[in-house]
């Protein structure tokens, strides 16, 4: 199996008072070419990656989409860089998918009125021995999968929910297509999934489409028999059979981690129980936001717990190794334990970072923290010689 890396860039053109549009970068993708072995034909898929990727190396959750067309990619990626800012969701990498022949591969029976339909478990093999082996090479990903897909594609992502439960953790179905072949995969699930457990999330949608209620209704009735199967039905009325995508990934995202941000008021005594729960409960470490942890460090040093804050910031300093600011506030505490000496070299650290990204604010404090604790060191060296 070959693949080969380049890179897709998508511009957006804002005009600044000129003539002329400058563009800028906003969407970035990387291609990889597959050379199939199992589809027998050269297939690629699209990687995209937080902007912030390069500057750290914790592993991340990937979501794997079909139709890697636009505007899918695009709307995807928008979609998890604003959530996982907003702390709904954690920072994800996603993978689309794209099509060389749907029908054959989206469709899992077989029907003469679609050409070449009926390749869906050879697909999903392609995905499995094929795609899921190049993303884990070349990218960090926890354990962790999501698979997501609109009408046909959203028909593939419920079949592999039935017959291959072991590849996806969780499934978002925008608009399935449970009419095909008089409602072949209802029934498939109504056999393989009754009464039988699945410690799975999905989250299924449908616009105004009259036509699909049927089905849609039987599936719901099915879903009620699994055990373990956390699951959504949820009507957009408003919406189209095209534009409820939109919707649908973002409301199935929020649905598979409902719960990810802390609600409430916040105490910092809760907040690495509320993530270590996470982790549990999604199977990978969860850590907290890099200003939460922080910011419970700082409360604790308020109270005086500086031993308890420590803790904090030390593991601040661990998750976020790229941010400046971390060593800046871990070198604050360990100056009101009168650890002198760590805390200039974190004072030192924060000032540099923070100077080599043109942050000039963090660097002036930083500079100021560390001139006063080297006054207090070279104060405490000439006590210590009288």
């Amino acid at each position: 199996m070959k693949f080969l890396a380049s890179i897709l860039v998508v511009l957006a053109f804002t005009a600044l008072g000129s003539a002329q549009p400058k563009p800028a970068f906003s969407v970035l993708h990387t291609v990889h070419e597959i050379e199939s072995e199992v589809l027998d034909e050269s297939r690629e898929i699209l990687v995209h990656v937080p902007l912030n990727y390069k500057r750290h190396n914790r592993k991340l959750p990937v979501i794997y989409m079909l139709d890697g067309h636009t505007p899918h990619p695009e709307m995807m990626a928008g979609i998890l860089a604003n959530q996982s800012w907003g702390g709904m969701i954690p920072e994800m990498i996603l993978v689309s998918i794209r099509n060389t022949n749907r029908n054959r591969d989206m469709l899992p029976t077989r029907d003469e009125q679609y050409p070449n339909s009926g390749g869906a478990d050879k697909f999903l093999d392609f995905i499995q021995n094929e795609v899921f082996p190049v993303v884990e090479k070349n990218y960090r990903v926890q354990p962790y999968r999501l698979f997501a897909g609109h009408s046909f594609s959203a028909l593939t992502v419920v079949y592999a929910l039935t017959k291959r439960p072991e590849m996806f953790d969780s499934y978002i179905a925008a608009s399935p297509s449970l009419w095909w072949d008089e409602e072949a995969v209802v029934k498939m699930a109504k056999k393989e999934l009754t009464n039988k457990p699945r410690a799975k999330t999905i989250f299924l949608a449908l616009g105004d489409e009259p036509d699909m209620v049927k089905p849609w209704k039987k599936l719901q009735a099915v879903f009620k028999k699994v055990k373990g199967l956390d699951y959504e039905f949820r009507d957009f009325k408003k919406d189209s059979h095209l534009s409820v995508v939109l919707p649908a990934y973002y409301s199935g995202l929020l649905k598979i981690f409902d719960g990810f941000r802390m609600s409430g008021r916040i105490r910092s005594d809760t907040v690495v129980p509320h993530y270590e729960a996470l982790s549990k409960k999604y199977g990978f470490k969860v850590i907290p936001p890099e200003d939460l942890l922080n910011a419970s460090g700082y409360f604790l040093m308020r109270e005086k717990r500086f031993s308890d804050a420590l803790k904090l910031f030390r593991e601040n300093a661990s998750n976020y190794p790229e941010s400046a600011n971390v060593y800046d506030s871990l070198g604050e505490c360990l100056e009101k334990m009168n650890k002198l000496e760590e805390a200039a070299f974190n004072y030192e650290k924060a000032m540099n970072m923070a100077s080599d990204g043109g942050n000039r604010v963090l660097t002036a404090a930083a500079k100021a923290n560390l001139k006063r604790v080297n006054e207090a060191l070279e104060k405490k060296d000439g006590e210590k010689r009288r």
